[in-house]
């Protein structure tokens, strides 16, 4: 008898497959990273933005009450240096400079509230 003898080449559909799923990697790797892009600008615009902002009144507001505690600070020890013999009546310019510094934290945290109300 007589013998055939047959030889596949499989390199070229092999080099295409390969080439193919290493496009499939690539996409799905470039996917990945754009959702992630997505998703961290949504929440920098959902969270973050307001938690600075937040953060900014607070610290105005922090600022603006140690700026009038500082200065009735500083008239309390002006009027000390005056006054050095009357500790009753430091004792109450002391409670009337915090009852002052309490009413405007107060004020403030009622200004806070009215012009950015939490839903």
């Amino acid at each position: 008898g007589s013998t055939s003898t047959s030889t596949f080449d499989f390199r070229g559909p092999n080099l295409v497959e390969a080439l193919l799923s290493m496009l499939l990697m690539f996409t799905i790797v470039a996917m990945i990273f754009a959702a992630a892009v997505l998703v961290s600008h949504g929440v920098t615009s959902i969270v973050l933005r307001p938690v600075e902002k937040m953060l900014s009144v607070v610290k105005d507001v922090a600022g603006t009450i140690f700026a009038s505690v500082d200065k009735l600070a500083r008239t309390v020890a002006k009027r000390n240096k005056q006054d050095d013999d009357d500790s009753d009546v430091e004792e109450g310019n002391e409670a009337k400079m915090l009852e002052r510094v309490l009413r405007k934290l107060n004020a403030l945290s009622e200004l806070t509230v009215n012009k950015s109300p939490i839903e």
